[in-house]
Parts: structure tokens; C-alpha cells; sequence
């Protein structure tokens, strides 16, 4: 849970950065990876990895080199958990649409939207954290 804390601060900055510094090659990988993640929503594996990927592009937008550094060394710790977690959790739907919001979002340039989208998108995906942890301890 500490690292979910932590992450969602690093997140949020990493949005607002890409939001006001993304390519329109960055926004197109983001796009395309959306379109992935619409086709993998219900295949919890392939889920995970998309998603993963999708952070990573917004880390890689914001073009600060710490903040990407960062925020792969914490996908690549989680990403294994993932699946279990999206296979507990069952619907992606609201995942899927945080997603399209937060690349709506940067690709307009909007970084007050897209750091407000993604702590939303954060807090939810920790609440539901604590729930599949509570889950699995029983």
C-alpha cells in the first residue's frame, strides 16, 4: 500500500507533465494503446500489460527521465500482480474509461484535467486494492 501511495503521487505528475509536454507521435502511441486495451479487457493478463504500457507512455511524455525511471522500476514490481487483480476485480469497464479520459485529457494539452483525472483514477484503483487485500488475507 505504501508503494500505491507513492505511485499515485508519481502518476499524477507524470500526467500533468505529458499533458503540457506530449508529442504527437507520444499521443499516438497512447491512442493506439488504448485501442489495445479496449480489445483486452476481458483477458486480465493482457489487460495488465496494456495498461502497464500506458503509464509508461505517459511517464515517457512528461519527458523527465527520473520520473519514467521510477515509474517502470514500480510497473515492473506490480505487473505480476496485476492479472490476479484484475481477474479478483472482474470489470476493467471503469479502468478502461480513466484511461480514455486521462489521454483525452493530455492530448488536449489539459494538465490541471489530466492530474485531476489521474488521482481519481488512483484513489479508486487503491480503494480497490485494499479491498483485494483483504480478500486474499482471509
Amino acid at each position: 500500500m505504501n508503494l500505491m501511495t507513492f505511485r499515485r503521487g508519481i502518476e499524477v505528475t507524470a500526467a500533468r507533465l505529458a499533458a503540457l509536454r506530449a508529442s504527437p507521435e507520444d499521443l499516438a502511441e497512447m491512442k493506439a494503446d488504448i485501442d489495445q486495451m479496449e480489445q483486452q479487457i476481458n483477458n486480465y493478463e493482457g489487460y495488465a500489460v496494456v495498461t502497464s504500457q500506458f503509464h509508461n507512455m505517459i511517464a515517457k511524455a512528461s519527458r523527465n527521465e527520473i520520473l519514467r525511471t521510477i515509474l517502470e522500476i514500480i510497473h515492473w514490481i506490480i505487473t505480476s500482480k496485476m492479472a490476479d487483480f484484475n481477474e479478483f476485480r472482474r470489470d476493467n469497464s471503469d479502468s478502461f474509461n480513466y484511461h480514455k479520459l486521462i489521454y483525452t485529457a493530455i492530448s488536449m494539452h489539459k494538465p490541471d484535467e489530466a492530474a485531476y483525472l489521474m488521482d481519481r483514477h488512483m484513489e479508486t484503483l487503491i480503494d480497490r486494492v485494499h479491498a483485494y487485500n483483504d480478500y486474499i488475507q482471509e
